[in-house]
C-alpha cells in the first residue's frame, strides 16, 4: 500500500507510518492528479488500485478487480460505485452518497470514462497516456474522468462493475454539497468534455438527468404563467411529474433510509438541475473565452521530479 503525503500539516504521515505504507512525501500541495501520479510511480505491480482517504473499500474490492482483469484480458480499466450506505447520517450526506451510489449503478458497464474513488487500471495503460494530467484539475475533480477519456480514446477498453464497492465517509453540508458539484463536477466537467469533444450521455450527463433539468427550468416558469393563463397550471403539474418520475429511484432510496428525507431530497434535486445548469452554462461561456487545447500531458512518461521522497 502507498500512501501519498500531498504536503498535508496534520498528523496524516505519522499516522500513516504505523501501518508500515510506503510514504511519499511531496514537499508542496500539488493537487490529486500529480499525487496519484506519484503514488504510481512508486508501485511495482502490474496493476494500480486508486481509492480516496474517504473511501473504505469492501473486503473483496481489490480480489474483484484482480478477478476482472483475469477474465477479461482486454479490459485495461475498471471501476466501481460507493455503497448505498455512509457512516453519517445526517440528510446531506446521506443525500449525496445515494446520488453517487445510484448513478453509478444506473450507468453503461461499457464506459467511456474513470473513477479513481474505487478503480483499478493496468500500469501499461496508465502510463501509456501520460497517467493523470495536472492541467485538468486545479485540486480535485475531473482528472480521472479525463483520464477515462484519453484511455478510450487511445483505444483502451474500460468496464464499470458495479458490484466492485467502497463507502464513502464523507460528510457534507449544503454548502460543502454545492460547491462541490458546481466549482468540481458541473464547470470543469463541461469544459472537458468541450475541449475534447465528447457528449457521451451517460453518468451525470445522461437523458434523465438533461430532461429533469429542462423540465424543472420550465417548472416555475409555467408556475407563474398558470396565475395569468390557468391552462399552463395543468402544464406546471405534468413538469413535477414528470420531474418526480424521472428521479423516483433517488427520491424512494432517500425514503426508505429516513421517511423525513423525502422532501428535502425533491427539493435538493430540483436545486442542483438549477445550479448545476449555471455550471455547465458557466462551463460554456469560459471555454468560449479562454478556449485552450489540451494541454501537454505533464505525465508522459514516468515521474522524475519527486522520485526519492520516500518516508
Amino acid at each position: 500500500m502507498i500512501v501519498v503525503d500531498d504536503g498535508s500539516t496534520d498528523a496524516t504521515a505519522e499516522v500513516a507510518e504505523r501501518f508500515g505504507v510506503r510514504l511519499p512525501r511531496l514537499a508542496r500541495q500539488s493537487g490529486a492528479a500529480v499525487a496519484r501520479n506519484v503514488g504510481a510511480e512508486h508501485a511495482r505491480a502490474d496493476l494500480l488500485f486508486f481509492t480516496d482517504a474517504d473511501v473504505l473499500l469492501r473486503p473483496d474490492a481489490l480480489a474483484r478487480a484482480v478477478a476482472m482483469f483475469e477474465r477479461c484480458q482486454q479490459v485495461s480499466a475498471v471501476f466501481g460505485s460507493y455503497t448505498a450506505w455512509t457512516v453519517h447520517d445526517d440528510f446531506f450526506s446521506v443525500y449525496k452518497n445515494l446520488v453517487h451510489h445510484l448513478t453509478h449503478q444506473a450507468a453503461n458497464p461499457e464506459a467511456a470514462t474513470f473513477w479513481s474513488g474505487v478503480g483499478a487500471i493496468r500500469a501499461s495503460a496508465f502510463w501509456a497516456v501520460g497517467g493523470f494530467d495536472p492541467s485538468d484539475t486545479r485540486t480535485s475533480d475531473v482528472e480521472d474522468i479525463a483520464l477515462g477519456y484519453r484511455l478510450t480514446r487511445a483505444g483502451f477498453r474500460v468496464r464499470l462493475d458495479r458490484d466492485l464497492q467502497g463507502t464513502h465517509a464523507k460528510r457534507y453540508t449544503l454548502a460543502s454539497l454545492v460547491r462541490s458539484d458546481l466549482l468540481h463536477r458541473a464547470i470543469p466537467w463541461t469544459r472537458l468534455m468541450l475541449r475534447e469533444g465528447i457528449a457521451r450521455r451517460d453518468l451525470n450527463t445522461g437523458v434523465g438527468s438533461l430532461v429533469s433539468a429542462a423540465a424543472v427550468l420550465l417548472l416555475g416558469p409555467a408556475l407563474v404563467g398558470g396565475l395569468v393563463v390557468p391552462p399552463l397550471s395543468g402544464l406546471a403539474a405534468g413538469l413535477f411529474l414528470l420531474y418526480l418520475l424521472l428521479n423516483r429511484r433517488l427520491f424512494a432510496a432517500c425514503a426508505r433510509r429516513n421517511p423525513a428525507f423525502l422532501l428535502p431530497a425533491v427539493a435538493m434535486t430540483a436545486l442542483y438541475y438549477v445550479y448545476a445548469t449555471a455550471g455547465a452554462a458557466i462551463g460554456l461561456l469560459l471555454h468560449v473565452v479562454r478556449p485552450r487545447e489540451p494541454a501537454a500531458r505533464a505525465f508522459r512518461g514516468r515521474v522524475e521530479s519527486h522520485a526519492g521522497q520516500v518516508g
